[in-house]
């Protein structure tokens, strides 16, 4: 039987960066910051969490 899990993404984006973190369903894990990108589409494109 495969498991099925939900996860969060938040982008709050900004004129020069868009800082990423995520969070599980799970109310007992902390929010994961991943950190701050810049905008240009390569380093959208560059961003690939292992989450």
């Amino acid at each position: 039987m495969k498991k099925h899990s939900t996860v969060f993404i938040g982008l709050d984006t900004h004129k020069d960066s868009i800082a990423v973190a995520y969070a599980t369903d799970s109310r007992t894990e902390p929010v994961t910051y991943l950190g701050a990108i810049r905008t240009q589409h390569y380093a959208i494109r560059k961003m690939r969490p292992a989450v």
